[in-house]
């Protein structure tokens, strides 16, 4: 929702920048709840970061890919990523209610650690036992063939492995 963050971690204060549809609708949502807390409702945001553990489908497609050999770098993988396991965002739900006494509280809820998409990628490749290419598919040719290919499995009804 708050889209690129320059030198994170961001605090709650952090301008909004939203990068895609998904993350616009999560912050008008949230200009909407920050709204009505002005009315004496109180109100407590949770902004998680990448959320993962069991039952998490985006990870394990992730996980799946490199581990079948079938992944490549988008861009140059420079991107940040703050993890944070579903266990340790449920423990910080928990406490930011314990610790809620104002009509609006922003909490951001992350791992420990903040890697670049790389960073993840190879440690995950580690763990598995596999090398991930050094491809770096340009991010401009990446989105037409995301586009094409989100059509095509639409249509046989099936999720895309690019999108």
């Amino acid at each position: 929702m708050l889209g690129n963050i320059n030198n994170p971690p961001a605090d709650e204060n952090y301008p909004y920048s939203p990068g895609d549809i998904y993350e616009k609708t999560k912050m008008e949502a949230e200009k909407f709840l920050i709204q009505v807390a002005k009315n004496d409702v109180k109100i407590n945001i949770i902004r998680p970061t990448w959320v993962y553990g069991p039952g998490d489908s985006r990870t394990f497609k992730l996980i799946k890919a490199i581990a079948s050999r079938k992944f490549i770098f988008v861009g140059k993988a420079t991107a940040l990523q703050h993890p944070v396991f579903i266990d340790d965002l449920i423990n910080g739900i928990l406490l930011s209610l314990e610790k809620f006494n104002s009509k609006l509280e922003i909490y951001h809820i992350g791992g420990e650690e903040i890697l670049t998409v790389k960073q993840m990628c190879l440690t995950i490749a580690e763990i598995l036992k596999v090398k991930i290419p050094s491809i770096y598919l340009p991010v401009s040719i990446a989105k037409i063939i995301g586009k094409i290919s989100e059509k095509i499995f639409k249509i046989i009804k099936m999720d895309s492995p690019i999108d």
